[in-house]
């Protein structure tokens, strides 16, 4: 696997819990099948020139220049009426909203439309309407000319906003990942550097930050993200979190993205992006500092318990193999125990206990050293009550061990997915036991796979930059780009509160992500998911190798609460 399973191994974000996770499977389960071969693709090296594309002014006042074009704008961008819900590309509103007022900031003035104009010496710009022609995701184009007010907040000056980006080096799991499958590593800490120091160009260039540049510090920490993701590390979270508002005067965190860290940035006042599928009751309670890209967990539980209600409940078990197959579907919930996914799992147990249906919850604990031994119970378990049909809400190690363990016992049930925690991607997929998860199917909330080099964020990266880019450059784009979108929205007058308004003006954007948008109680942007089944002989897009999640109904996606009737589709049908 080319590229999908060096992106596992260093560097950004939640992508570090995938390096325990493959580097214990090889200590714990040296049997467990789908061990897959990585050679890395030639070039990318860390090293290579540097190069700025020029372009746009600071300002955002400037004529669209080639420079000012989106990553992959040669691409369509074309979004259908009912997707570009929000509009906000008028000019009638500063920051968008709707498009007919907005707000931006808290000094705004009447504007004759009905709604409120920006901050003096903000406009929409009369060149263009997006801030970025051509992507999908930009918001509507602003000018400034003005005062921007100077020193508005911790970590904002007259010329930089400073953001920290914590890139601990956990050395073991990357040389243990290595021996399994031949990998050559390349995503070192470093590489993860050169890449945010190339995407700050990026976004320094063509997006509106009032005459500021976004400025970026990178420190090691002394906490461990494995051991967050874990549930443990808090004390080390707690002195980093410290560090990034004391020691560095930091508006933001880029990779505030375990729970420990997260939490302890938002109790120091610092803007944090990258917490992992947390409630919207923990994000709210935390406004207005903590951001994901991931969905919060009831956006996930609103849509899986409404998928299982309408797609899998009071049907017969069609995809499942041996006994199993053709009963009336039994439902099981799997899903850790940590605390703040609970109230989560809960609410998709009580919506499917309204439909009728009596399905189980079952809890495991994210315990690397124990999880062989727990995945051997929960097989046993789940075959003792009869269950046809598996959803399991997981991190990406308990399937490996469960579909082991299951082909081991004969056990052939359903896998129905929810698409968290990297388990609807394809170098993911690739890993469990295909046997097994030739019968999964369920729901995504990421875009489909495409070759590395198509993403939004390599093009970004290629536009100010001659060298390669991380693997995990998809990931540090998407959190860049949510830290843009709220400084342009927050007006000159930037605080981590008019950065929160700045969010919930962004009007309602659909692309190759599916639609993103932001609001009161809405700290994760995507809003929508797509319906996938596993194929193992499908050739994945991403690295070219066996097995790949496949869209039931290619360029459809579907809100929580809308998912389509009918069964659902999988390798076996």
């Amino acid at each position: 696997m080319t590229d999908g399973r060096s992106l596992l191994l260093r560097g950004y974000g939640p992508v570090v819990s995938l390096v325990v996770v493959f580097g214990l499977v090889a200590l714990l389960a040296p049997t467990v099948d789908g061990a897959a071969q990585v050679a890395v693709e030639d070039g990318r090296d860390g090293g290579g020139s540097f190069s700025s594309a020029g372009g746009q002014d600071t300002d955002g006042s400037e004529s669209s220049t080639d420079a000012d074009a989106a990553p992959g704008a040669e691409q369509d961008a074309t979004v259908d009426d009912d997707q570009q819900q929000a509009g906000g590309t008028d000019g009638d509103g500063a920051t968008g909203g709707d498009g007919n007022g907005g707000t931006s900031g808290e000094n705004g003035a009447e504007d004759g439309n009905g709604g409120q104009a920006g901050p003096a010496g903000v406009a929409a710009c009369d060149d263009r309407e997006l801030q970025v022609p051509g992507d999908p995701y930009s918001p509507p184009c602003l000018a400034f000319d003005g005062d921007n007010g100077g020193a508005t907040h911790r970590g904002v000056s007259e010329d930089t906003i400073t953001f920290t980006v914590r890139t601990p080096d956990e050395p073991g799991f990357q040389d243990t990942l290595a021996n399994l499958s031949d990998a050559v590593i390349s995503d070192t800490p470093q590489d993860i550097q050169r890449t945010v120091a190339g995407l700050t160009d990026y976004f320094n260039e063509r997006f509106q930050f009032y005459g500021r540049q976004l400025e970026p510090v990178f420190h090691e920490g002394q906490g461990s993200p494995t051991e967050e993701l874990l549930g443990g590390g808090r004390e080390g979270a707690q002195a980093d979190a410290l560090t990034v508002a004391e020691e560095h005067q930091a508006f933001a965190e880029l990779n505030g993205a375990t729970e420990p860290y997260g939490g302890a940035l938002a109790d120091q006042g610092v803007i944090n992006l990258g917490v992992p599928y947390l409630s919207r009751e923990w994000l709210t309670d935390r406004r207005p500092y903590s951001w994901s890209m991931d969905s919060d967990c009831d956006v996930i539980a609103d849509a899986i318990a409404d998928y299982v209600v309408k797609r899998v409940i009071n049907k017969p078990a069609e995809h499942a193999g041996g006994e199993l197959q053709g009963q009336e579907r039994r439902v099981a919930y799997i899903a850790p125990d940590n605390p703040w996914y609970q109230g989560c799992v809960e609410k998709a147990m009580q919506m499917t206990r309204d439909a009728g249906h009596d399905a189980q919850f079952i809890s495991y604990t994210l315990d690397l050293n124990t999880m062989s031994n727990q995945a051997a119970n929960l097989v046993a378990r789940l075959q003792n009550d009869g269950i046809t049909t598996v959803q399991c809400s997981c991190d990406p190690v308990l399937p490996v061990f469960l579909t082991a363990r299951a082909h081991e016992q004969q056990y052939q049930p359903e896998w129905v997915v929810s698409g968290v925690a990297w388990t609807t991607t394809d170098y993911v997929g690739q890993v469990f036991n295909q046997d097994q998860w030739s019968r999964a199917f369920g729901i995504s909330f990421d875009s489909a796979a495409q070759p590395s080099q198509a993403s939004l964020g390599y093009n970004a990266y290629k536009q100010v930059r001659d060298d390669e880019p991380a693997f995990a450059v998809q990931d540090v784009y998407n959190s860049m780009y949510l830290l843009a979108i709220g400084i342009q929205g927050a007006g000159p007058e930037l605080t981590p509160e008019s950065f929160e308004q700045g969010m919930f003006d962004y009007p309602e954007r659909a692309g190759p992500e599916g639609v993103w948008g932001f609001g009161p109680q809405d700290y994760t942007p995507r809003l929508d998911y797509r319906e996938v089944y596993w194929d193992p002989s499908q050739t994945s897009a991403f690295n070219n190798d066996q097995g790949a999640y496949v869209d039931t109904d290619p360029g459809s996606r579907y809100r929580p609460g809308d998912a389509p009737s009918g069964d659902p589709k999988a390798a076996n049908s």
